[in-house]
């Protein structure tokens, strides 16, 4: 999905689609942990972790695509 950027005060916006927000269980009182990886921006709602430990599935998805993209050449090589 491609999406620009919204003028807001002085500010620029992303404006997040709401089928997108629904799928994540993201609203208007969900923080989120924005940051710059590479030339990406990776915006990750924060979820309390269980007293278990486990990671929410958006951390997991995440964190996977992340992994996938920086070992994309070894895991190719791998597969051969």
């Amino acid at each position: 999905m491609t999406q620009m950027l919204t003028q807001h005060g002085k500010s620029l916006a992303l404006v997040i689609d709401p089928s997108l927000l629904a799928q994540l269980h993201i609203d208007a009182t969900t923080p989120l942990e924005v940051k710059a990886d590479g030339g990406r921006i990776m915006v990750t709602p924060q979820r309390s972790n269980g007293e278990d430990g486990d990671i929410s599935d958006a951390e997991f998805d995440a964190a996977a695509s992340e992994i996938t993209q920086r070992y994309e050449k070894t895991f190719r090589k791998l597969a051969e």
